[in-house]
């Protein structure tokens, strides 16, 4: 950029006529006009421009501050609390932390604030990238930032990172081999709208946690409820990996909790999914994010739940076998809402 606003020229911007923004792009007519941007070209570099300027000048509006710190300013689908260095995350109260599942990628966590929506190929690491075939490569617009290039594979390759598809086997009866019937359930996964979820969902799998684990609370017209591994009665389950809360609070260090059976997942209610007819969300209690290994089922026959949206999370849906659902939304129950005859799922299988 050429040159930094002083602080008469910040004051005549918030009160210029020109304080409006034209294109929507986030940065007020006036500045752009000043910095040599089109105030009717949204697609511009003024908001990245104008969140350089910030950085660099103390006295600029912290108003700024959420915004640039939120927002991807590049337009390379990284979040920008994923773009800057230690030094500048320590030296905006961030805290540089790295992931329990990506280890060798450290990140700044400005806590409430924090999202995750990048591009899987900004996930993943050089490692993975080399096995799927893909290129490591510098981002031409970022020096030092480097993404995974699959080529002519981009968009299947992301689709596989964004999508994972699980299979429920369930059968109705004391056991498989008296069972009065058997039903197979496929399941979406979605981890660009809930990617905590629906990884926690993705190691259950994996790691055999819901195999001849029941549904333990089925209510006609509402849901199928299961999950809970560790008592069967609804009062048990954790998480499938360390995401930062235990007991339904935000721990900084796994150190502090050491015993995994208290480990939760935090909310991801506000993703913009909702709890329609055929979909599969995140049981917990009343607290927030206190949400472990017990997901519902939404059956069919339903409109919306809509008292459940940003209370529950929606992290994927029922591409086949829906109507499964309903039919066991619709078993008989007693005590607790607990099937008479046990649903038991006997086998949870990742597809890709």
């Amino acid at each position: 950029m050429d040159g930094i606003a002083d602080e008469d020229e910040e004051r005549r911007y918030r009160t210029d006529p020109l304080n409006d923004d034209t294109d929507g792009d986030g940065v007020i007519d006036g500045w752009e006009i000043t910095y040599g941007y089109d105030p009717l070209n949204g697609t511009d570099d003024a908001l990245r421009a104008l969140c350089e300027w910030y950085e660099s000048n103390e006295t600029a509006d912290q108003s700024i501050e959420a915004q640039c710190n939120s927002n991807d300013n590049d337009g390379d689908d990284r979040e920008e609390n994923r773009e800057i260095t230690q030094e500048d995350c320590e030296r905006r109260n961030g805290t540089w932390v790295e992931t329990s599942d990506r280890s060798r990628e450290p990140y700044c966590d400005f806590g409430e604030n924090d999202r995750d929506d990048r591009d899987e190929d900004r996930e993943i690491t050089q490692e993975d990238c080399e096995r799927r075939n893909g290129t490591w490569a510098e981002a031409p617009d970022r020096p030092r930032e480097f993404y995974c290039d699959f080529g002519d594979r981009d968009s299947e390759e992301e689709s596989r990172f964004r999508y994972s598809n699980i299979t429920l086997h369930i059968f109705h009866g004391e056991n498989l081999e008296n069972s009065t019937v058997n039903y197979t359930i496929k399941i979406q996964l979605n981890h660009s709208a809930a990617p905590i979820h629906a990884d926690n969902f993705l190691k259950h799998v994996l790691y055999g946690n819901f195999n001849n684990s029941i549904f333990h609370r089925i209510i006609d017209d509402f849901m199928i409820q299961g999950g809970d591994f560790q008592n069967s009665s609804g009062a048990g389950g954790y998480a499938a990996d360390w995401y930062g809360i235990c007991n339904g609070t935000r721990i900084a260090n796994q150190s502090d909790c050491p015993n995994q059976e208290n480990w939760n997942i935090p909310d991801e209610a506000d993703n913009g999914l909702r709890h329609l007819p055929c979909t599969i969300s995140m049981a917990k209690t009343a607290e927030p994010n206190t949400g472990g290994s017990q997901f519902f089922l939404i059956p069919g026959d339903i409109t919306h739940h809509n008292w459940l949206d940003g209370i529950h999370t929606v992290f994927g849906e029922v591409t086949e076998g829906c109507e499964h659902i309903t039919s066991l939304s619709e078993v008989e129950t007693g005590e607790m809402n607990r099937p008479v005859v046990t649903v038991v799922i006997f086998s949870a299988t990742v597809d890709n």
